[in-house]
């Protein structure tokens, strides 16, 4: 879909570059986070954000100190498979954010983000597919990051006795 929107904006906008619509594309997601997305949900966007990145670079630390899975360590993969799958459910669905592109269209007519928004049915089966491979994401993301956390409790329980 990405591709698409690029050769659809780069043909629309001759005169632009890639890198204009590298640049076209971080203004939107910016004004996505700022005006889609509560307050509430940016702050759990970058709280979950940087709990994924910290309990990487201390997974990174324990294996290096230790040279081997501790229970430690497995504890923080465990987190960080929660982390990722509470990070994929805080992302708003794809109708929400096209019903937001649209009402955007209507509240400012002039269109100084160059927003597109493709309604095709081909359009709408993939952000269909899209949706469901996030669903399935997710649910791997907490299944997965479960199993962990269940199995690390077997190995320190067994270890202790």
């Amino acid at each position: 879909m990405t591709q698409e929107s690029k050769r659809k904006y780069l043909a629309k906008h001759p005169e632009k570059t890639e890198t204009d619509y590298r640049q076209h594309r971080k203004s939107l997601v910016a004004y996505e986070l700022l005006h889609l997305y509560t307050p509430f949900q940016r702050t759990l966007f970058k709280v979950t954000r940087g709990g994924i990145m910290i309990s990487l670079g201390i997974l990174v630390a324990l294996f290096i100190i230790n040279d081997s899975l501790t229970y430690s360590s497995q504890l923080l993969y465990g987190l960080i498979f929660y982390l990722l799958g509470f990070f994929i459910v805080l992302q708003p669905k794809a109708d929400k954010q096209i019903r937001f592109w649209k009402n955007y269209l209507v509240m400012h007519p002039e269109n100084l983000l160059n927003v597109t928004i493709n309604d095709s049915v081909d359009n709408l089966k993939k952000i269909k597919l899209i949706e469901n491979a996030r669903r399935k994401c997710m649910i791997n993301c907490f299944i997965i990051g479960t199993l962990i956390l269940f199995l690390s409790l077997i190995i320190y329980l067994r270890t202790q006795s």
